[in-house]
């Protein structure tokens, strides 16, 4: 792994002290050579010649007395400026190697000469292989082009910045993946010649979380204006039901079978209608959340109670693997159970016409501690790959008979539980929810760990 080289000010400043050692060492020697001479001339000008003679040895050995001070003063201020230098490189090159951002040390013709670790792990390359490569191996190639004329821009000004503002960029991995990514610029200019020390941050994970928190207030205001549409729906629904049925209880000889069968499908989409309305206020209604600690093999078991017979009457069968022992989450039971009941009317729905088998699975997870996971997975038909994103949005459905609120106020309770639902499905195959959700106390481990 390469070495980050020393900053620059230091390195500067390092050579100064050296210059000015030099030019020090100088000065006193001509200061003293010019002394001696001017008392040799003056003083010593009428002695005998081999007096001379002594005085000229005497010179010599003063001189090199002097220049060997001089000299090991000058030794050991070079030492001391060497060691410097390898402290100041050695912190340099730890920084460089634990820095928690991408690190790219780039020239200014777009070569890239060093990387950290964290670039490698992000890019997928090994330093081998990026070492003498364009930069623009790290970009999508869709984007290459137009960034030679970036970096030819930036280099014509070059001054530290943020890479991009206002737009998004993008960075590409070894394998052809691409994520989201911020760069920040860092122009230096060196013994070496100039160069850019960019470095590169993942955002995906803090988009991801952006994205959830305006899907979160999206879903807030929906639900309050969904609340205000039903109630002001009931009402009039209400009476619209009522008399159709009384129109068909008092003018039962009287009306014709066109008739009668027109009534009994405004009565049923009526009726539909007050559902729809009804479960609306329910998933919108602000009750107060007390989160308490539920035993999850026992939440599911309690539903299951209500569901195991008419499973069997349409030919479905339950498989259930509970990891026994399993520490109590933390939540809304109430909640936790509306969102279970939903999962299991899903599965068998899409498993009605033929029957089927639904396996509930719950255990602790290893890789994530202090939360819980509970998966419900069916045999049925499987969800249309386009369909797939969009099955936690709100009034969508792919049921005939769907209200498309189910999954969507189940989303909702996972999120303001601290947990998530995921999905996964195949058509032909079956489908598979998987709800995680945060225990109710956190584990020793982890709490160390913290």
């Amino acid at each position: 792994m390469g070495s980050a080289e020393p900053p620059v000010a230091e390195e500067s400043r390092s050579k100064k002290e050296l210059v000015i050692n030099a030019v020090g060492i100088t000065l006193t020697y001509l200061a003293v050579g010019l002394l001696w001479v001017v008392i040799s001339e003056f003083a010593l000008s009428e002695m005998p010649a081999r007096t001379l003679v002594l005085n000229r040895v005497a010179f010599i050995l003063a001189s090199g007395g002097l220049l060997y001070v001089l000299a090991s003063r000058w030794a050991g201020r070079i030492r001391r400026v060497n060691q410097d230098l390898e402290e100041t490189a050695a912190r340099a090159a730890a920084l460089f190697d634990a820095a928690a951002w991408g690190i790219l040390r780039v020239s200014p013709d777009g070569t890239i000469h060093n990387a950290n670790p964290k670039a490698i792990e992000m890019f997928g390359y090994t330093l081998e292989e990026l070492i003498g490569q364009p930069v623009e191996l790290l970009i999508p190639q869709r984007l290459r082009q137009g960034h030679l004329g970036h970096r030819a821009s930036f280099f014509s000004a070059p001054q530290s910045r943020q890479m991009g503002l206002g737009a998004e960029l993008v960075g590409a991995r070894k394998d052809g993946g691409e994520f989201p990514i911020e760069v920040s610029l860092n122009f230096l200019h060196t013994i070496k010649g100039d160069v850019v020390m960019a470095f590169i941050t993942d955002v995906t994970e803090r988009l991801k979380l952006e994205r959830e928190a305006r899907r979160g207030e999206t879903l807030t205001a929906l639900g309050a204006i969904a609340a205000g549409v039903a109630h002001e729906l009931n009402n009039p629904l209400a009476v619209v039901s009522s008399r159709i049925e009384l129109i068909m209880a008092t003018a039962e000889p009287g009306l014709s079978a066109q008739t009668r069968e027109d009534l009994e499908v405004v009565h049923r989409n009526a009726r539909r209608a007050s559902q729809i309305a009804a479960e609306l206020l329910n998933s919108a209604r602000q009750r107060p959340v007390e989160r308490r600690p539920v035993n999850l093999n026992d939440l599911v078991e309690e539903t299951l109670r209500n569901f195991r017979e008419q499973m069997r009457r349409v030919g479905v069968s339950i498989a259930v693997a509970l990891a026994p022992g399993l520490a109590p989450i933390k939540g809304d039971r109430i909640a936790l159970e509306q969102v279970l009941i939903n999962l299991l009317a899903n599965a068998r729905d899409a498993m009605a016409a033929g029957g089927g088998t639904i396996r509930i699975e719950g255990h602790a997870l290893p890789d994530r501690p202090g939360f819980a996971q509970l998966s419900v997975s069916d045999t049925g038909c499987g969800i249309m790959p386009d369909a797939l994103g969009h099955i936690f949005d709100v009034f969508y459905t792919t049921k005939a008979t769907g209200t498309g609120l189910g999954l969507w106020l189940c989303r909702r309770i996972m999120l303001e539980h601290q947990g998530r639902i995921d999905v996964r499905s195949e058509v032909g195959c079956g489908t598979t929810f998987t709800i995680m959700l945060p225990l109710a106390e956190v584990p020793e481990q982890v709490r160390i760990n913290v």
